[in-house]
């Protein structure tokens, strides 16, 4: 791979290559990755409902696996 490959690749949005997805995911990525808007997730959090998450000082964290675990639990089968 060259370097403008390499270059390119680094600054790839999360939504679009899932497996560069970090450990703690920030509400935005979240919400483009449940199809959920920030003031639904933050209306959530305001009524302790949703997906768990941990503020660090002002800054609200997504595990990744938590997120995965609530869309999996919320899945619909028939």
């Amino acid at each position: 791979m060259n370097t403008a490959q390499t270059s390119a690749t680094q600054f790839l949005s999360p939504v679009h290559a899932p497996e560069a997805l970090p450990g703690w995911l920030t509400e935005k990525q979240v919400a483009l990755l449940t199809s959920l808007s920030v003031s639904t997730l933050r209306n959530h959090r305001q009524r302790r409902m949703g997906i768990p998450y941990v503020k660090l000082g002002r800054s609200v964290r997504y595990a990744r696996r938590a997120v995965e675990d609530y869309m999996n639990a919320h899945s619909i089968t028939y």
